[in-house]
Formats: C-alpha cells, structure tokens, sequence
C-alpha cells in the first residue's frame, strides 16, 4: 500500500470491495481509509492479533 497514491490505494480497495478475499500488508493502517470491509491483524513477536 505505502508504494502507491492516495487515489491508487483508493481504487484498489473498492475494486476488491465484495468480490474477493484479499490479504494486503503494510506498516501502516493510516493507509486503509475503508476499514468497514476489513479485518486487520498484528503479528507481534510470532504472535497475532486480531
């Protein structure tokens, strides 16, 4: 996510919005402005987070 524009990021989460299960990572849930649709996990030293 962090390698793409804002506008990009956008068109991206919409376009797999209700159609397909999706696995995205990134350092940063700031760059996930459509969290309704999503679950986000951490992994913190081998464990994870929900």
């Amino acid at each position: 996510m962090s390698e793409l524009d804002g506008h990009r990021r956008d068109q991206l989460l919409n376009f797999i919005k209700d159609r397909i299960q999706t696995f995205i990572t990134a350092t940063d849930e700031e760059l996930f402005h459509q969290p309704k649709f999503a679950a986000f996990f951490r992994i913190n030293q081998g464990q994870v987070m929900r």
